[in-house]
């Protein structure tokens, strides 16, 4: 129904722009911090870092995966509830967008991450340590910029259609049905705040 749709847009809304948050924080922020560091400090301060994700930290896990879940959920839900439109398109486009990132992580970062958690760095000399960065360090950096675009993007379109979607549209239940009009040419009709979102 009409609510569990708002409930899944606004999750993924929020747990999505958390998620870019802490992507963006690691990008201008944690790396830059510790890339100031020589090679064995540099490995040993993100070993600790990661060391915190691989332990499932409960909190970092429910954003991250919970982000992905109602990504996706809106944007299945989305597909029965606007059949056509550019509200579906941009919908399907913007999830797959994040999908992307989480790709990008699985693929380019965690297999980093865990070849420099299982590094014994005290018993590596000077030149594999430089080695063990100099492959590892620029890569993950530029692949992070990849994936904090992607959840950015992502994240401000969840964010403007949840604020698209007023209490008022509800409660007419001009939302809750399920009309082949896309959501921007149904709010058209409704108010005026629409044209904003349907011209994004």
């Amino acid at each position: 129904n009409q609510l569990r749709f708002n409930i899944s847009l606004t999750l993924a809304a929020l747990l999505s722009t958390v998620a870019f948050a802490f992507l963006l924080l690691f990008a201008i922020v944690v790396m830059p911090g510790i890339g100031s560091l020589n090679d064995q400090q540099f490995l040993l301060a993100f070993q600790a870092i990661d060391g915190t994700i691989q332990n499932n930290q409960p909190i970092f896990i429910m954003i991250w995966l919970g982000s992905l879940v109602f990504v996706i959920s809106s944007m299945v839900m989305s597909i029965y509830r606007w059949k056509k439109g550019i509200s579906l398109y941009l919908m399907i486009g913007f999830s797959i967008t994040f999908i992307v990132g989480h790709i990008i992580t699985a693929t380019q970062h965690i297999p980093r991450n865990n070849r420099i958690h299982g590094l014994d760095i005290f018993d590596l000399d000077e030149s594999t340590l430089a080695d063990e960065r100099a492959r590892f360090e620029d890569a993950w950096n530029n692949w992070n910029i990849v994936r904090t675009v992607l959840f950015g993007l992502t994240s401000v379109y969840f964010l403007l259609v949840v604020l698209s979607i007023s209490p008022s549209l509800e409660k007419n239940g001009e939302l809750g049905d399920d009309s082949d009009e896309s959501l921007p040419m149904q709010m058209e009709k409704s108010n005026g705040a629409a044209r904003y979102y349907q011209s994004v």
